[in-house]
């Protein structure tokens, strides 16, 4: 499925761009998949990729958590959108320069992805641990004066 080639766009003077962002043109969309997995959404193109995955968040606060987090992701890692496709928490790209620069990319994604659901939960969890524990320590701070 993600078996990319180096195309050269039509529409922005023969560079190799990500046709899964554009799909204008015939090239673009040549090889176009949508394939719905178990809380996973992958669009293909013939040379990039977005997985987009649905982590069933249980609060608004933890898709509070998620977008700050995606934001320091997005800024360290090319992989991760900033913002996520729509319906879903978390979306990866992948493109052709990519995975050609790095050709265990895809079975190193396929991992991450696949164990992301799991560490995000736990990761979750502590956040709010932590957030908890500030509004305990907040409460008595601001009782105290109060109380003062």
């Amino acid at each position: 499925m993600l078996n990319f080639k180096n195309v050269e766009c039509p529409q922005r003077g023969g560079i190799n761009f990500s046709c899964i962002i554009c799909l204008d043109c015939e090239i673009g969309t040549e090889g176009y998949q949508q394939v719905m997995l178990e809380n996973m959404f992958v669009e293909t193109s013939i040379n990039s990729a977005i997985i987009s995955v649905d982590l069933d968040l249980e609060s608004d606060f933890e898709g509070i958590l998620l977008k700050k987090l995606l934001v320091q992701l997005s800024r360290n890692s090319p992989y991760v959108l900033k913002d996520a496709q729509e319906g879903s928490d978390i979306s990866f790209y992948l493109d052709y320069d990519m995975v050609h620069q790095n050709p265990d990319l895809v079975n190193t994604m396929s991992r991450i992805i696949h164990n992301f659901k799991s560490m995000m939960r736990q990761e979750l969890t502590k956040g709010r641990g932590y957030v908890n524990k500030w509004i305990r320590e907040a409460e008595k701070s601001v009782s105290r004066s109060m109380n003062a």
